[in-house]
């Protein structure tokens, strides 16, 4: 599984009417994994149906979908995350798999729909990364799930960075005592053979800190290393990952993926919460004194101009609008029209676009009750 960057997110958001997003949770595993190209399939098959009843021509429509429907049937056996977003505009499709669950629904819409992606960006998740001389992986996620993410010319075993000999076979010895007389058979080599093993576990733990940094840049969340003892405190010495103090000490050979998360989340949980729970004190520090607020029109227009230091979403909410040539807002809609578009996501698409914070939050962790959106401004 790969994940996306803020500009790659970005890139993917660009404008073409109509755009139809496809999102649903999956599973990797049983019968679940079976039923997803039909749950797929039926999503394309409600969207169709919504762009025909809205006026478009049913073979237009038809042709816009068909191509969810010809790749359906592969999704299954490759597909290895919790969620898929499927995203197709006029002559283009593309899949992105996410390590979290997704709520299943269709958005037709002037953009897709990228706010169930906007996990990949938040400090909500972390990174697992496995020390292991035998099998090295880089697992990312949430509390809710943790999948493995594929770190190009991250060497595996050891031996892939450096050759390993035998103990046996390096060892030397001599007989000590006068010619002729018995004496005590004296070995060489066992001092060398563990400075030399050490060196090589050094060399394997930079090998892998090279690997991992690239794709740690993609999403900068906290790294909690999990081995044995000896093998973690080497990496810690050579690595510019920002791993956490604590570490999940031993093998982690029959410790399924599952339980990984669980214990990796006790270590990360604080430092996750921190800075969310920080952002949510400075809104309300800041709201009343035109600094911070949760009036939609204004922050929709502020984000604009790059105004938006941080944005507050409503998990699941869609907020439907008119927008003029300047996409500023002039009217809200009390539900989906095919001129209209969701004004959250396009919101949070300008927050992105200008360096800002974006996160997404269940209905009773919004900074304000009952609020929609509410945003801290720059200036």
């Amino acid at each position: 599984m790969r994940l996306l960057t803020r500009s790659e997110i970005l890139d993917l958001a660009q404008e073409s009417y109509p755009t139809v997003s496809l999102l649903l949770p999956t599973t990797s595993k049983g019968v679940g994994r079976l039923e997803t190209p039909i749950r797929l399939r039926n999503l394309a098959t409600e969207a169709e149906e919504t762009l025909v009843s809205s006026g478009m021509k049913p073979k237009l429509a038809k042709k816009l979908l068909d191509p969810v429907r010809l790749v359906s049937n592969e999704v299954s056996p490759l597909h290895q995350g919790e969620g898929l977003a499927v995203f197709v505009t006029d002559g283009d499709l593309q899949l992105v798999e996410t390590p979290y669950t997704l709520a299943e629904r269709f958005v037709i819409d002037r953009r897709p729909s990228v706010r169930g992606l906007l996990p990949m960006l938040s400090n909500e998740s972390f990174y697992v990364l496995v020390i292991d001389q035998q099998h090295v992986k880089l697992l990312y996620g949430d509390r809710a799930s943790l999948k493995e993410v594929t770190v190009p010319n991250m060497p595996e075993r050891i031996e892939e960075v450096v050759p390993v000999r035998h103990p046996q076979k390096q060892m030397q010895s001599h007989t000590a005592g006068r010619q002729g007389a018995a004496g005590a058979t004296v070995m060489h080599g066992a001092r060398n053979l563990k400075d030399e093993q050490k060196e090589h576990i050094h060399q394997f733990c930079l090998a892998i800190d090279h690997a991992v940094r690239p794709v740690w840049e993609k999403a900068q969340a906290p790294v909690v290393v999990a081995g044995v003892d000896y093998e973690t405190q080497i990496f810690r010495e050579v690595t510019h990952l920002p791993v956490l103090p604590e570490t999940l000490d031993g093998s982690m050979k029959m410790v399924a993926n599952e339980e990984l998360g669980k214990r990796a989340y006790s270590i990360a949980e604080s430092v996750l919460k921190e800075e969310k729970s920080n952002a949510v004190s400075k809104f309300k520090e800041l709201h009343g004194t035109g600094m911070a607020s949760t009036d939609l029109k204004e922050i929709v227009d502020k984000s604009s101009s790059g105004q938006i230091a941080t944005l507050f979403l409503q998990r699941d909410a869609m907020v439907w609008g008119l927008t003029d040539e300047c996409l500023t807002l002039v009217e809200v809609l009390d539900s989906w029209k095919p001129d209209g578009q969701d004004l959250l996501n396009l919101t949070a698409l300008r927050v992105l676009a200008s360096q800002g914070t974006v996160y997404e939050c269940a209905a009773e962790e919004m900074p304000a009750p009952e609020a929609l959106i509410a945003a801290t401004y720059r200036y």
